[in-house]
């Protein structure tokens, strides 16, 4: 059987929250209720488009509560995971559901698994995808930079971009995300303000969060104070020049840990060495955390099928919120 010309896996959160902040609200009569259906139109019609109308095989991830990631954080690097974000309104959980639902009966994959943010399934769906259609070209759809380590030859990570519109396949164009692939990834990385003024050749990403930390999900790192960004750029190039990049992804950190903590060079002092093993571990998709006190080890999510959708099942099911499909 010919191979699909991509997979499409869709981390759903940040299409959610864009179109909670939309100045138009679109609305719906269903049961003779009036709903808001401004983020399940969002979520559809973006689902409907990148998909090619069903033509690509497809998956969209959800969030559910992650109390053993909460707990590893909190017990391991001692502060709290995610700490000042605010809390999601009930309208706007209920919304989820309701696009989730639509999905689900428009024959579509729509991923939820209790203890597991959307990340730890788009990483297992990625695992999956690559498996099954080992020919095909692999999006990742979001708005965190915490999938972006998943960018290889196969796989492009769609990252959401106020600046504009970039992508490498026209094909593969989506309106207002760049496509981050081995050969954008620097020039993409390193014009985000976050990262202003740091060196981010492919695939160190994951090593600058570890270095350096994240205060989106209010993680920092114990070594920030050593690497300001004149000495984490030296160590970069170090990096490079030494290790390949697949050798600092999410699935190498012996030879990561080892290059970083030789015993007879260290480039970091050794001291730090359980505690960013700690912040990699929290980082890490789809990562089975060690059971914190009084709670079980996290089973990872195995591999699934991810196929294409009945384009007319959706169609019909999107129809219930007033949602045309063209």
């Amino acid at each position: 059987m010919a191979q699909p010309n991509r997979v499409l896996i869709v981390d759903v959160q940040h299409i959610a929250y864009t179109h909670a902040r939309a100045q138009r609200q679109l609305f719906w009569v269903v049961d003779n209720q009036r709903i808001n259906t401004t983020i399940q139109t969002g979520i559809i019609k973006n689902v409907w488009k990148w998909s090619n109308r069903g033509e690509y095989p497809t998956v969209v991830c959800f969030d559910r509560p992650c109390s053993l990631r909460k707990a590893y954080i909190e017990q391991s690097l001692g502060t709290e995971y995610k700490a000042g974000r605010a809390s999601k309104s009930y309208a706007f959980l209920q919304a989820l559901n309701s696009a989730g639902q639509t999905l689900h009966n428009g024959s579509v994959p729509a991923l939820a698994v209790p203890g597991y943010e959307a990340d730890d399934l788009v990483g297992a769906a990625v695992s999956s995808a690559k498996v099954q259609y080992p020919d095909s070209y692999i999006d990742v759809v979001t708005g965190d930079t915490d999938l972006v380590p998943l960018v290889d030859d196969q796989v492009s990570v769609f990252l959401r971009s106020v600046k504009g519109t970039s992508s490498v396949h026209k094909e593969a164009e989506k309106t207002r995300y760049v496509q981050v692939t081995p050969d954008t990834y620097e020039g993409i990385i390193s014009a985000r303000s976050a990262f202003k003024g740091l060196s981010t050749p492919y695939n160190t990403l994951l090593l600058l969060k570890l270095l350096r930390g994240d205060k989106s999900d209010g993680l920092a790192s114990p070594v920030k104070h050593l690497f300001r960004p004149k000495q984490f750029n030296a160590l970069v190039s170090e990096v490079a020049r030494d290790l390949s990049p697949l050798q600092y992804t999410y699935a190498s950190k012996a030879e990561l840990f080892g290059y970083l903590f030789d015993p007879s060079s260290p480039r970091v002092p050794l001291e730090y060495r359980d505690s960013l093993e700690a912040l990699w571990n929290a980082y890490c998709l789809n990562f089975p955390y060690p059971g914190a006190e009084g709670l079980p080890t996290r089973e990872v999510v195995p591999d699934f099928t991810i196929q294409a959708f009945d384009p007319s099942k959706l169609v019909a099911s999107a129809k219930v919120l007033g949602i045309r499909l063209s």
